[in-house]
């Protein structure tokens, strides 16, 4: 009888002992957040201006290629030592890239949910060729902490580096987002939805090969997903239990190589966050947190939405430096409409041919119905995404 009676108030106590592990692990992915948020901040004080997606000025100074936001705001969450490495170190033979510096090959606690156990399986085996290029398929530098293209997907590059900073009108993909490509300045003064109404960070989880039908954990393979497609084309590879409608539409399959795996094009989420690949540093506020993701085409070309294990949604930081917990049921709508399609005025109908005319598309400042030309939103969520475009929609 006394067996019996503690096997009750153990039954009773384990998931009270499990709701408050997870709520700590809860608040010290808040904790992450608010202070990679914080960072980005000091990063702006100290340079005048917010940290580009790719091609910063500061990469491109020093000779290094595809370097994206997270190595850059290291000076200012503690990392200074490792960010002079990786500004010092190349690997051998000089090519140039931030993702192949030894001093890159680190885990850091601080930009890994605890709640995702994928982030205590990381491997800091990497090694490098004498030709620079990564000589192992083992990702390096894993985060759960992306930040945010707001709702738009569109294309990630511009033709080739000819171009970069040009002008905006050229090589800014993403006008409605804090977090832009190249020599586009961005300060404070360009978010005029407000700091507490525009979504800064959010979280991701890591990609896990174990779980390949996962769809919050794996990308779906060749789904029109740009901007003047339907949201609702990703939305309809949701089945019951987190898994694709169709396991087959996840490009992780068992057993087989994929270019999730390639060496230059890793299509991993998370898994290579110093980077500039946006399936590994952004997200997009256009699907509600914890719903598929998505690449067409070609490696640049994503629909990312945001995810985590804490029930019910993900923790989103805002530019104001807070950080709020966004529910799986934040309010969308017309997910069934497309945007219209824009191309860049300079785009080489010759890089057309070869990689198709939507990687030279960008993402417009407006978004109008691409059958009415009306404009419409695509509800909270996405309004909470964009910086400067008179949708100052409040949390809810």
């Amino acid at each position: 009888m006394v067996i019996a009676i503690i096997g009750v108030l153990i039954a009773l106590l384990l998931p009270a002992v499990q709701a408050a592990r997870e709520a700590a692990r809860r608040m010290q992915c808040f904790n992450n957040l608010k202070q990679l948020s914080l960072g980005i901040h000091n990063f702006h004080a100290t340079r005048g201006r917010f940290p580009a997606s790719a091609w910063d000025e500061i990469w491109r100074s020093n000779n290094l290629a595809r370097g994206g936001w997270v190595a850059l705001v290291f000076p200012y969450i503690e990392q200074a030592a490792l960010y002079e490495n990786i500004l010092k170190t190349r690997p051998p033979g000089g090519v140039a890239y931030v993702t192949e510096t030894t001093a890159a090959n680190l885990r850091l606690a601080s930009l890994l949910c605890p709640s995702d156990d994928v982030g205590t399986t990381y491997s800091t085996t990497a090694t490098f060729t004498p030709t620079g290029t990564a000589g192992s398929i083992t990702p390096i530098f894993w985060t759960n902490y992306r930040a945010s293209h707001a709702d738009l997907p569109g294309g990630d590059t511009i033709k080739s580096a000819e171009n970069i900073g040009v002008s905006p009108g050229i090589c800014n993909s993403r006008p409605r987002a804090w977090c832009q490509f190249g020599r586009v300045t961005i300060t404070l003064g360009y978010i005029t939805d407000g700091t507490s109404n525009s979504v800064l960070l959010g979280e991701g989880l890591l990609h896990d090969g174990t779980r390949p039908t996962d769809y919050r954990r794996n990308l779906a393979n060749n789904v029109e997903c740009l901007y003047y497609h339907p949201p609702q084309n990703v939305l309809n590879l949701k089945g019951s239990g987190g898994q694709f409608l169709d396991p087959a539409q996840s490009i992780v399959k068992p057993s087989t190589a994929d270019r999730q795996n390639s060496l230059t094009r890793p299509l991993n989420l998370g898994k290579t966050g110093i980077g500039n690949y946006p399936c590994n540093a952004y997200f997009h506020t256009l699907l509600p947190p914890n719903s598929p993701s998505a690449y067409w085409k070609d490696f640049m070309l994503f629909q990312i939405a945001a995810s985590s294990e804490h029930r019910g949604g993900a923790n989103i930081s805002f530019i104001d430096g807070s950080v709020h917990f966004i529910s799986d049921s934040i309010n969308t709508k017309n997910l069934d409409k497309g945007g219209r399609k824009i191309i860049r005025p300079n785009f080489s109908l010759t890089y057309a041919g070869s990689y198709g005319d939507d990687r030279g598309n960008y993402a417009p400042a407006e978004l109008l119905d691409s059958t009415t030309g009306e404009t419409f939103s695509y509800g909270v969520w996405s309004e909470l995404g964009t910086v400067n475009v008179g949708e100052a929609t409040t949390i809810p």
